[in-house]
This record gives C-alpha cells, sequence and structure tokens, in this order.
C-alpha cells in the first residue's frame, strides 16, 4: 500500500530499473497547486519569525 504525499497525488515517484538505484520525484498538478495555496502561508511564516526576532527573548 502507497501512503502518503505520492497517494495522495501530490508527489510523481519514477523510479528505474538500474545500477544503483535512481528514483526521480516531481511535483504533480495537483502538488504545484497546492504548493502555489501554501506561498501566503509560508510569506506570513517569515514575517512572524520578523517580528519575533525584533523583539527578542520573551
Amino acid at each position: 500500500m502507497v501512503a502518503g504525499v505520492e497517494a495522495d497525488g501530490i508527489v510523481h515517484r519514477e523510479s528505474y530499473d538500474v545500477v544503483p538505484p535512481k528514483v526521480e520525484y516531481s511535483l504533480t498538478e495537483l502538488g504545484d497547486e497546492l504548493n502555489t495555496a501554501l506561498g501566503p502561508l509560508g510569506a506570513w511564516g517569515k514575517r512572524r519569525m520578523a517580528v519575533l526576532e525584533e523583539a527578542g527573548p520573551g
């Protein structure tokens, strides 16, 4: 059973029958959409970290 982001259709896994083993991962269209949707959350986190760093310990 495949679990996680591959099973959810977010990541595509391509394995090659070579020695040494080779596997490549890429975002699917759904993964690209999720990455775009999470962009604002990441930006908010960066701004929040800057505010906390300015405030100092406490």
